[in-house]
């Protein structure tokens, strides 16, 4: 018996600290909206520049390894270092 009678004090113990958590929470939220809203914005706009900038980088990457590999072997043509560097370039990715 005494422990269901714990059991239903200690809920309501959870409970009235839930209420008073989430009360602070949208106090907290609703003083902070604007700043919320900047928050939401910026996610929404890193999230688009990572595919445009994603594209950029990799060819940055393929024209830094291409010149390295035609410094380092002069036999080689750029042709054929651009088709190896492409390759070790996706493989790492």
């Amino acid at each position: 018996m005494s422990w269901t009678k714990e059991f239903k004090i200690y809920i309501k113990k959870y409970i009235i600290c839930l209420y008073y958590v989430c009360k602070i929470i949208n106090f907290l939220m609703y003083k902070n909206y604007k700043l919320w809203i900047f928050f939401g914005a910026a996610v929404i706009f890193l999230y688009l520049s990572v595919g445009k900038y994603e594209e950029f980088s990799i060819k940055k990457s393929i024209s830094a390894c291409v010149l390295a590999k035609s410094k380092l072997k002069q036999d080689i043509s750029p042709q054929e270092a651009r088709k190896v560097c492409e390759v070790e370039i996706k493989q790492n990715k």
